[in-house]
């Protein structure tokens, strides 16, 4: 799902908390400056896809806070990973020290902890990356961000995944929807495997390749409804009781790892799905295919039904 925003057609007055409430809904905006207030101006660009989100903006200074009330529940299944293109970018998580980025350096932002984020006149592009998957990359929690982004200059694989995100932003947005959802899935590839390299696992605790190989395939065809252990058995060529010996070594059965992962892709096209698609729908292309089973599953989740989700953020 590809989609756009601008403040071109809005009134000068009008832009800035557009922007805000739209956007930068995630952080306490500061006050306006009366430049921002009568002539704001940027536009954004995203690509959803099934393992992460791209987002391509260009935008006016903005700055806020995001306080411990924003960190909701919701927010914690992503963390961005991205690239300064243009201008300068201050951000400093509570507890770590405050980072300056600027052209051609890196940005790491992690939703679950409260931070202040102040941007000048800017070009950025960030990956939305699974936490769960990051997490697994890492083997445990994201460090602050100045110690990742640190970290992540000693990776054999960063000068790749610095020159695949630099293509991205500069070539991305000139492809069509199938070649840009093909490019980023090989870049979250790439994204986790240097995350992988900086992890703080042991090597002999790292994820076998047969799970990796099983989350890979969940990912990619997670509409199938008839996807399920013995498919993904049969596609890997090997038995169940090999497929449920690699997901029970990280914790987790394939079952309930399928279902989480079709929950949470649902949710996150729940709130940015146009209109005229409806939940069913919505539903159906993540594998759900009863609608009462779908709902309950959904609710006993987030806590919430999914129409409540949809209503909730149509109001934003």
């Amino acid at each position: 799902m590809f989609l756009s925003l601008s403040t071109d057609t809005l009134r000068p007055r009008d832009a800035y908390d557009f922007w805000r409430e739209t956007v930068f809904y995630d952080f306490e905006a500061d006050t306006p400056s009366p430049v921002q207030r009568d002539g704001f101006q940027a536009r954004a660009s995203a690509l959803i896809a099934p393992r992460g989100d791209v987002y391509w903006y260009q935008s006016d200074p903005v700055s806020g806070r995001r306080r411990q009330n924003h960190c909701r529940r919701e927010e914690r299944g992503l963390v961005n990973l991205g690239l300064v293109l243009a201008g300068e970018r201050c951000h400093e998580q509570d507890g770590d020290r405050a980072l300056r980025s600027g052209p051609g350096e890196l940005l790491f932002y992690d939703p679950a902890h409260p931070s202040r984020v102040a941007w000048g006149p800017h070009q950025g592009l960030h990956l939305s990356l699974d936490r769960d998957a990051v997490c697994q990359a890492l083997g445990g929690d994201p460090p602050p961000p100045s110690e990742l982004i640190q970290t992540l200059h000693h990776s054999p694989l960063f000068p790749f995944l610095h020159d695949q995100l630099r293509l991205l932003a500069h070539h991305g947005a000139t492809l069509d929807i199938k070649h840009q959802s093909l490019i980023l899935d090989q870049i979250i590839d790439l994204a986790l495997a240097t995350l992988n390299t900086i992890g703080r696992r042991p090597e002999k605790e790292r994820p076998t390749l047969l799970f990796a190989l099983a989350r890979q395939l969940i990912h990619r065809h997670l509409g199938d409804p008839d996807l399920d252990a013995s498919t993904l058995a049969q596609r890997l060529s090997c038995s169940r009781a090999t497929l449920y010996r690699a997901f029970a070594d990280q914790d987790l059965t394939v079952a309930g790892y399928l279902r989480e992962v079709r929950l949470r892709r649902v949710w996150r096209l729940l709130r940015g799905a146009p209109a005229h698609q409806t939940i069913a729908d919505i539903a159906a292309r993540c594998g759900f295919v009863d609608s009462t089973s779908f709902s309950r599953l959904f609710r006993r989740r987030f806590g919430m039904r999914p129409r409540d989700l949809r209503q909730q953020h149509r109001l934003r």
